[in-house]
């Protein structure tokens, strides 16, 4: 048992988070010259984030603007729902 927690505690107590600034990890200090390196090296996954995001965010907007500009627009425009 204590040698799978062990084998285990690699990887529960690794993290891309180090005290080490490198380019291949991100530093626990806020250094913007740092950021900069490490995802200008990653544009792949800023791209695939961004797209996470738009994807998410897309669906709502879309409705909120059917909502909004379609649906409630005829609503208040037509004459038999005027008060």
């Amino acid at each position: 048992m204590v040698l799978v927690m062990l084998y285990f505690s690699k990887f529960i107590f690794s993290s891309p988070l180090q005290k080490e600034p490198t380019d291949d990890v991100l530093s626990l200090a806020y250094d913007v010259e740092l950021l900069q390196r490490f995802w200008q090296k990653r544009t792949g996954e800023v791209l695939r984030r961004t797209l996470d995001i738009v994807t998410v965010i897309l669906p709502f907007i879309s409705k909120l603007v059917v909502w909004e500009i379609l649906i409630r627009g005829k609503i208040v425009h037509h004459e038999g729902l005027q008060v």
